[in-house]
């Protein structure tokens, strides 16, 4: 995980100011600012908007950093993963505007932006690593990941206790992926399944059991014994260029399967990806990867 960081020590935060990073701008045009985009993505049932489409009134949000569950947007702030004031003594403060307005608007990568608890946001404020962690243990994993992987899409560097602080976080993970073994010949339709043990004895085995290009629907199925906690699985379609990501906490119960809809609205306990169609293309591949980042299971169409 930590391989390749850039280890230095930190700038002095001379000249810093939060109206530096234009945030909660509108740059893909669509009348949505960057907070409504997140709350909207992030919520695990569909979000609640107002007439125009774009306000986002109600849903459902876990916050990963101290667990609560929240329905009221108002109660939720985005969180830069990354503090702005810590990008800023990290080496933003060598950036143009432009930079720091896309790093502060950061859709494209989606550790980089989290919806969570107004309290815990605040009792984080611009601390790194070493000076803050979540409140919730099982969230260090997580975390760790996603600041070790917004530091490296930026080339932000890191300090050494940073750094020490990371690794601490990071051997809260479970042990090492599963292996993979070779996919199968190439076909209309094929899937490569890994199964990794849970307590007690039982299996968690994750799937992709359908994929419907033309209905914009993936089926995930859980085909073992134990719930699967899909916190940090991913599906992508062409590499990363289009990535779903389950929210933090979602879990699949023995035997559940569970759409995730992209191109238009979610149904009654579907997951919403994006209002983008995804999987209207010729020769398109569904590829499920475990919190690890390894591929578990395949299927094109």
């Amino acid at each position: 995980m930590l391989a390749g960081l850039r280890v230095a020590p930190e700038g002095v935060r001379a000249g810093y100011d939060r109206g530096l990073f234009d945030h909660w701008v509108d740059d893909d045009g669509d009348s949505c600012d960057t907070r409504e985009e997140v709350l909207r993505d992030e919520s695990r049932s569909k979000a609640q908007v107002d007439p125009y489409g774009c306000k986002v009134v109600a849903g459902d949000w876990f916050s990963a950093y101290d667990g609560l569950i929240f329905s009221v947007p108002s109660e939720l702030d985005i969180d830069h993963v990354v503090a702005l004031a810590e990008a800023w003594d990290s080496g933003a403060s060598g950036w143009d505007a432009s930079r720091r307005r896309a790093f502060a608007n950061d859709l494209s990568h989606p550790e980089a932006l989290q919806a969570v608890s107004a309290s815990s946001n605040r009792s984080k404020s611009d601390l790194d690593p070493g000076q803050w962690k979540p409140t919730r243990e099982a969230a260090w994993c997580q975390y760790a990941r996603d600041w070790v992987t917004v530091k490296k899409a930026w080339d932000l560097s890191a300090d050494q206790n940073e750094v020490d602080d990371l690794k601490v976080m990071l051997r809260t993970c479970n042990g090492t992926s599963p292996s993979v073994g070779e996919p199968a010949p190439a076909a209309s339709s094929t899937t490569t399944t890994t199964t990794s043990p849970s307590t007690g004895g039982t299996v968690t085995t994750v799937t992709v059991a359908g994929l419907d290009c033309q209905g914009e629907a993936v089926t995930v199925r859980n085909g073992g014994s134990a719930p699967a906690d899909l916190t940090g699985w991913s599906i992508h379609d062409e590499g990363i260029k289009h990535t779903y990501r389950f929210p933090a906490g979602y879990t699949l119960a023995p035997g559940a399967a569970v759409i995730v809809r992209s191109g238009g609205p979610a149904g009654p306990g579907e997951l919403g990806w994006t209002n983008s169609f995804v999987w209207n293309n010729d020769g398109d591949t569904a590829d499920l990867l475990n919190a690890g980042g390894s591929a578990v299971s395949t299927r094109s169409c």
